[in-house]
């Protein structure tokens, strides 16, 4: 019992923190009744802490509970997700995402849907499905998470603080520094988040080096499992197709999650955004390896590391394999990086969908006169909603924390792809044709969710990608666009003052 007091220490300063963190925001800015602020901090985020923040939005409970588990199944297969997301990230954001961005500091956008409202004449019915797409497709993600932070923190507690319990104080403390410092407090808590899970997983993996004979790990899950070393891996269903489809579409779903997207936003200069590439490829790489080594290292003991007749879970495998080789308050400690984590993953959510669901099936909709500080009071409430939301899906936790993000949020969030930026390009799009792209595709995704999952062998996303793509172009060259549509013809077109 005692040995577990110092791993709750910190668990409980970190998130005391958190909560002066908000508490500092909330007293030192001058603008906290304002909506831009709150949502987006005014988009002036430093290139260090701009990009720090975007990558803590990244890394959640898919390094440590996630990853592991998943490469210990799939193996180097697992790869096709970094991989993707390394190159997309590479290409999108000096392209793609930097005129995003430069649209984003003249025409003051705060949510995907302003982008998209307004290349499509600024109505209102392709705001709302915009809206209610993303909100759909992240809601079961976002809870998923504090599933991943509430596994930990009853492993650190040795159970003194029980799964459900864990779930309820997790979410106090988000709710609390998200209402009081907005944006500013998420993106000052995101960098401490990022520094803090990288020393962790570095010092977990170093610690474990001195206990583990790699090269002799390495024999012998060759022998108990040699497919992980192999594409497309030991999963029969998991073939080459279904790998090279998800190659091409999973990083582009990737970037298209509302809390990312505005991330691109909010940056203040160029050398954010280059920053976020450079960050993103370095932290990635770095992390995934660690964990693909911890993967290979549970898979010969994985028999030991559960008890006789305790199921076998996925997320829960890195923390069997840290108590195992451990003294148990420095593996309760490390994984305090990944509640870290974690958290600035779900805070970061949790503001961008408040903003879409104030901004987007609220304010502009519905009730254009409604001032910024109203419309900031009313993203704290949504906010504090969202939340509750999210612990209560959160008592009926998946399998497999990774799936709702590959299964469910991806594919969705594919069916935006071609109207934002196929868009941006094509003259001819209209909003008839973004609308019913957005539409279909995200039908089609549901309807591969819940009857046939990737289909011939290939990746439900790639499927509602391709889907949203041909209604795109095929309703575009059938119909005519407006005359008034706002089309970015090029990037220098795009006249703003946030170079400096």
């Amino acid at each position: 019992m005692t040995r577990m007091i110092f791993p709750v220490v910190i668990i409980v300063a970190y998130m005391l923190v958190c909560l002066l963190v908000g508490y500092l925001v909330f007293r030192s800015n001058t603008k906290k009744s304002d909506s831009g602020e709150y949502f987006i901090g005014g988009r002036t985020s430093g290139s260090f802490v701009g990009p720090m923040s975007y990558i803590a939005t990244v890394f959640s409970a898919l390094v440590f509970l996630g990853a592991v588990g998943i490469y210990s199944s799939l193996g180097i297969s697992f790869n096709v997700f970094l991989l993707s997301e390394m190159l997309l990230i590479a290409i999108f954001v000096p392209t793609v995402g930097y005129l995003f961005w430069r649209l984003a500091h003249k025409y003051k956008y705060v949510t995907p849907a302003d982008l998209l409202a307004h290349r499509y004449g600024d109505g209102r019915v392709i705001r709302i499905i915009v809206a209610l797409n993303t909100v759909g497709f992240m809601m079961f993600f976002m809870a998923t998470q504090i599933v991943g932070i509430s596994y930990i923190m009853e492993t650190i507690t040795g159970g003194l603080l029980s799964y459900k319990w864990a779930v309820i104080l997790i979410s106090i403390v988000l709710a609390v520094y998200i209402v009081l410092g907005g944006f500013r407090a998420i993106e000052y808590t995101d960098t401490l988040q990022v520094i803090i899970l990288s020393f962790c997983v570095v010092a977990t993996f170093l610690f474990l080096s001195n206990k583990i004979e790699w090269s002799s790990v390495f024999l012998q899950t060759q022998q108990a499992r040699p497919a992980i070393f192999k594409a497309p891996g030991p999963v029969p269903i998991y073939s080459m197709k279904l790998w090279i489809t998800q190659l091409l579409a999973i990083g582009l779903g990737f970037a298209l999650m509302p809390q990312l997207w505005v991330r691109i936003y909010a940056v203040k200069n160029e050398k954010g955004l280059r920053n976020i590439v450079t960050y993103f490829i370095g932290f990635t790489f770095l992390i995934f390896l660690i964990s693909f080594f911890l993967a290979v290292a549970s898979i010969p003991i994985i028999g030991e590391l559960f008890k006789e007749g305790e199921k076998i879970v996925p997320a829960k495998i890195v923390m069997k394999l840290m108590f195992s080789n451990m003294p148990p308050w420095l593996a309760a400690t490390l994984l305090t990086g990944a509640v870290a984590a974690t958290m600035s993953t779900v805070d970061s959510a949790v503001l961008a969908i408040s903003s879409i669901l104030t901004v987007d099936l609220y304010r502009k909709p519905f009730n254009p006169g409604m001032g910024p500080e109203r419309e900031a009071t009313v993203g704290r409430i949504v906010s504090v909603i969202i939340i509750a939301i999210m612990a209560f899906l959160a008592f009926y936790p998946p399998t497999l924390l990774f799936n709702s993000l590959i299964d469910v949020a991806y594919p969705g969030l594919l069916a935006l792809a071609p109207a934002a930026i196929l868009g941006m390009f094509l003259k001819r799009a209209n909003e008839t044709a973004a609308i019913s792209s957005i539409v279909i595709g995200s039908a089609f995704a549901v309807y591969l969710l819940l009857f046939n999952r990737n289909p011939l062998g290939l990746y439900s996303g790639f499927w509602s990608l391709l889907v949203s793509l041909v209604v795109f172009v095929g309703v575009s060259y059938l119909t005519s666009a407006k005359e008034e549509t706002f089309i970015p013809d090029t990037v220098q077109s795009v006249g703003t003052g946030s170079n400096e």
